[in-house]
């Protein structure tokens, strides 16, 4: 952004890195994302598994399972999980994502449709500029 305000314009490698990290960035965040959801029935089942079992257990590990249950529970960080799930539907916008195929592969055809997409789309770089932030 330095490089950006120092020249007074934005250069076509400028729009080539954002585009690069834009595309890093959402790859990331898709492959956590369909995976924290393929995810969900499995923490639901381990807190109840450990809610039924927990006396059974030595005291460490039923500490330590207790803590992780706690951090995987939907009090915790399952709102967290679920907001970040319910963005599913933006990032898959406008992509042909078969969502019947095998985790990997799916994540494997998001990365491919939305980096066509992103190297596709070329905005008007004039409008843009107005909206680089100036100190």
């Amino acid at each position: 952004m330095k490089k950006i305000k120092e020249q007074g314009l934005i250069k076509e490698e400028d729009w080539k890195s954002a585009e690069d990290l834009s595309i890093a960035f959402m790859i990331a965040a898709y492959a956590q994302t369909i995976y924290l959801e393929a995810t969900r029935d499995n923490r639901v089942t381990l807190a109840k598994w450990f809610h039924q079992n927990q006396k059974q257990l030595p005291a460490e590990e039923r500490k330590a399972l207790a803590k992780m249950v706690n951090v995987l529970s939907d009090t915790n960080g399952g709102l967290v999980f679920d907001q970040i799930i319910s963005l599913l539907p933006l990032l898959e916008d406008g992509l042909l994502i078969d969502k019947t195929n095998p985790l990997p592969k799916r994540a494997q055809e998001f990365n491919m449709e939305y980096e066509a997409h992103c190297r596709f789309y070329k905005p008007n770089t004039n409008k843009i500029s107005e909206l680089i932030r100036n100190e």
